[in-house]
């Protein structure tokens, strides 16, 4: 009787020391599973991946307006505007930032001092549409921007109206198409240059000074 008793204790302890065992055995793979740095990985890998292909495939022209630009631009010229005696001086100013939410301006100041005319505009207005084509990413995309910026100052910019041709637009556009047409008159009987800001894919103004209404005045719209 004693025999028995002692043989099922022992079975018993077997039974409970081998639970213990397989217990601890399951709770240590369990918490490696939890804790593996690998497993972590492996559940991110796929959204980085969806996340890098969607940057670099994406054909939505609007992506490029989220460009943030690192530095700002500033540019001047002094030119024969309002008058023939003194240059005006033009600014042009493009902050750094989200081209899609900064402010870009352009500014005209007489030699004394005097703000005769600003333009502001949000900064992606400087993107011509048709040229995103050949834009990749976003290297290509800053240096594009302050390409834009710099030429808003240049010489091209500033019509010589002692010098206009047949072929251009001032030479073809009628009296009617003109939104200041006696203001271009003015201009060019007392050969004052006349200026274009361009944005956009087809939004030209050329504006000119008018000494009847001492203002900058838009000239003409063209595309």
């Amino acid at each position: 009787m004693d025999k028995q008793i002692i043989v099922f204790l022992t079975v018993l302890l077997l039974i409970s020391c081998n639970s213990n065992v397989e217990n601890k055995s399951k709770s240590r793979k369990e918490s490696k599973a939890v804790n593996s740095p690998r497993v972590e990985k492996e559940s991110l890998l796929p959204e980085e991946m969806k996340i890098n292909k969607t940057v670099e495939e994406s054909e939505d022209p609007y992506y490029h307006y989220h460009t943030i630009l690192k530095k700002e631009f500033k540019d001047s010229i002094n030119e024969h505007f309002s008058s023939l005696v003194k240059k005006d001086r033009f600014t042009f100013y493009m902050p750094a930032g989200n081209i899609d939410s900064t402010e870009s301006v352009l500014r005209i100041y007489t030699y004394e001092g005097e703000l005769i005319y600003e333009k502001k505009f949000v900064t992606h207005e400087l993107i011509n549409g048709y040229d995103l084509e050949f834009i990749k990413n976003e290297f290509q995309m800053q240096k594009y921007m302050y390409g834009k910026a710099k030429h808003i100052l240049d010489k091209s910019s500033f019509d010589d109206l002692s010098r206009v041709e047949e072929y251009s637009i001032f030479g073809q556009s009628k009296p009617e198409d003109f939104e200041n047409y006696a203001t271009y008159v003015e201009c060019k009987k007392e050969k004052r240059l006349l200026f274009w800001i361009g944005l956009g894919e087809e939004d030209g103004t050329c504006i000119g000074f008018s000494k009847k209404q001492n203002k900058v005045l838009d000239i003409i719209y063209c595309c």
